[in-house]
């Protein structure tokens, strides 16, 4: 890597003391965390990625939906005048209402929302 010399970058982690869980004699659990620093970056970062995959899979199937409700919130009230014609289609139809209507509804209660 081309660095500047002032910029100083550790090539290695620091070596902190482990704490072991007290446990009785018979206990065979090795529930323990990695004890090297590196192998612990690798678990946690494991984790981390993990929970982003898991989220992302959760809640890519419901972009419509979030994007619809979006409108329901009260701060984003000033955006349904520019609102996309297409915008509360989701909702709608998963309420069994009429599209055109949600948005003539949800216009007239923007307007008297104080």
């Amino acid at each position: 890597m081309n660095l500047p010399d002032d910029i100083l970058v550790s090539s290695t982690f620091p070596v902190t003391r482990k704490s072991r869980k007290k446990r009785m004699y018979y206990e065979i659990c090795e529930d323990e965390s990695p004890e090297l620093p590196l192998d612990k970056f690798r678990v946690d970062q494991t984790i981390v990625d993990q929970i982003t995959i898991s989220l992302n899979e959760r809640f890519t199937d419901n972009n419509k939906l979030i994007a619809d409700v979006q409108y329901l919130l009260p701060k984003n009230f000033k955006l349904i005048e520019q609102m996309p014609n297409t915008a509360l289609k989701h909702l709608a139809n998963l309420a069994n209402l009429e599209h055109i209507q949600l948005g003539l509804e949800l216009k007239n209660f923007s307007k008297v929302y104080p």
